[in-house]
Parts: C-alpha cells; sequence; structure tokens
C-alpha cells in the first residue's frame, strides 16, 4: 500500500479510497510487490480495512501480475 495515487496507473494496481478503507487519505495497493509479513508486525498497527469489492479487485490485479 502506498499513499502515492499516481501508482494506480500501473496494470493491477487498485485505488483504495479514504471512504472505504478509513485511512486519512486514498491509497493504492500496488500488487506488483506483495510479499510475505509475520503477523506480529500486522497485530500492533492496525489501520484500517479493505472491503470485499476492492480485495476482489487486488486479487485480480496480483493474478494478473503473476499471469495466473
Amino acid at each position: 500500500m502506498t499513499s502515492n495515487t499516481q501508482l494506480e496507473a500501473f496494470p493491477g494496481n487498485v485505488l483504495i479510497p479514504a471512504e472505504a478503507s478509513g485511512l486519512e487519505r486514498d491509497s493504492v495497493a500496488v500488487v506488483s510487490q506483495v510479499g510475505p509479513v509475520g503477523r506480529e508486525f500486522l497485530d500492533p498497527y492496525a489501520a484500517g480495512h479493505v472491503p470485499a469489492y476492492l480485495l476482489s479487485e487486488i486479487g485480480s490485479g496480483i493474478r494478473l501480475v503473476l499471469g495466473v
């Protein structure tokens, strides 16, 4: 995730509006930078949420960049 909304232009990336996520500003899910993250790094820093319709778009973007 990034707040650099210009990255939405890259194939597969998904705009996450602030109203949908609960974050302070619009963000972009950068699907080409997917990697593992341990739960111990996530739990203390919960910041927002992603609605199901956007998770579906993110999943499609990930499949696009992985070629599956």
